[in-house]
């Protein structure tokens, strides 16, 4: 599983399937969207499903999960990995459950 901010270059580029993180508003609705709860299971997602979030640095999109993906290092859930063509975060320890 990967999600990111720039998913269909991901998958167009790697033949990865991947996701768009949630965005702070709904694009079809408008409607807020609290995304610090979606946010908050992400870890325990990524370990469970094997998977990893990519911030694409050549991407316009992202600057609101970047955020919260630092919040999740900082609170030890989630572990940074730098590359030249941006960050993957992955999950930092096994999830009970």
């Amino acid at each position: 599983v990967v999600l990111s901010n720039d998913a269909d270059s991901l998958h167009w580029a790697s033949g990865v399937p991947a996701a768009y993180l949630p965005f702070a508003t709904s694009s079809l609705t408008g409607e807020a969207v609290d995304i610090a709860v979606l946010y908050e299971q992400l870890p325990c997602a990524l370990d469970r499903y094997d998977g990893l979030v990519v911030i694409s640095s050549t991407s316009l999109f992202g600057e609101g999960a970047v955020a919260e993906l630092a919040r999740l290092v900082d609170d030890g859930r989630l572990v940074r990995l730098p590359s030249r063509l941006g960050v993957a975060y992955a999950a930092s320890a096994t999830c009970a459950g």
